[in-house]
């Protein structure tokens, strides 16, 4: 089952931006996004996801509640279950326990820290108050079309035209955007974001293991903090435009859609 969209709850022991940790992720019932997407011929719920990450890979008991965005179209999760995962910061300095951290299906695109953080810059965008449908659809694409085989051609939903942008456009902004502060686009605190990649997938880029996600620490706090700050509940689906609204405390420009 494909699933681009989930929060879930995360805590990582001894977390260090410079390097990943294992952990576990449980995937929530439901997505927080009503919002769908055809993308390769499949009518498939886009990001954001509902989820937790923790000690409790059978439940959510326990685990700290954060917000999943699918990058990885190429492998399958399934909802309501849990496995092991890998937990690398998009602030680490080494990706060598992620699908991409030296690789790319796609090789028009980045590997590594420039596209974890491409994408992390383009989910952020997802999370501003009064984003479009369009844009989610669009966002969505880009992120997966970032990720997948040249030979694949993806569903257009959005237009370049009027406040909707398509997914090269998104693209495209992500690729000019991520390092610097860009007019009209919210920017992203990467120490808030993390890959987790199941356990046996580090270093490939499809075909073993779940899918790969990242997460998003909705409530606030780091990765590096993770493991000391308060145990939160499942985010329901106001809370990925609270989220967003925390953006604006932070002084971030955005688009008005």
């Amino acid at each position: 089952m494909k699933i681009p969209l989930l929060s879930f709850a995360l805590i990582v022991l001894g977390a260090s931006a410079l390097q990943a940790d294992s952990t576990n992720v449980f995937v929530d019932y439901r997505p927080l996004n009503p919002n769908h997407e055809v993308f390769q011929g499949m009518d498939v719920d886009i990001s954001p996801y509902a989820g937790w990450v923790g000690d409790n890979v059978n439940g959510i008991e326990g685990n700290r509640a954060v917000l999943l965005f699918c990058e990885d179209y190429a492998d399958d999760a399934a909802y309501y279950a849990g496995w092991a995962v890998n937990a690398t910061p998009v602030s680490s300095l080494d990706f060598t326990s992620t699908r991409y951290g030296a690789e790319n299906p796609n090789p028009m695109y980045a590997t590594g820290s420039s596209l974890y953080r491409q994408l992390a810059w383009l989910f952020t965008q997802t999370l501003l108050p009064g984003q479009s449908t369009g844009n989610q659809d669009a966002i969505q694409e880009a992120a997966w079309v970032m990720t997948n085989g040249k030979d694949e051609t993806p569903h257009l939903t959005a237009t370049a035209t009027g406040q909707d942008m398509s997914y090269l456009a998104w693209i495209a902004a992500a690729e000019a955007s991520f390092e610097r502060v860009a007019t009209g686009y919210a920017t992203p605190d990467y120490s808030q974001w993390a890959i987790l990649t199941d356990v046996n997938a580090a270093g490939n880029t499809r075909g073993i293991g779940k899918q790969e996600f990242l997460a998003y620490l909705s409530g606030g706090g780091t990765w590096e903090t993770a493991a000391t700050s308060a145990v939160g509940d499942a985010p329901e689906p106001s809370a990925f435009v609270l989220a967003g609204a925390g953006l604006f405390a932070l002084g971030l420009a955005h688009r008005r859609k």
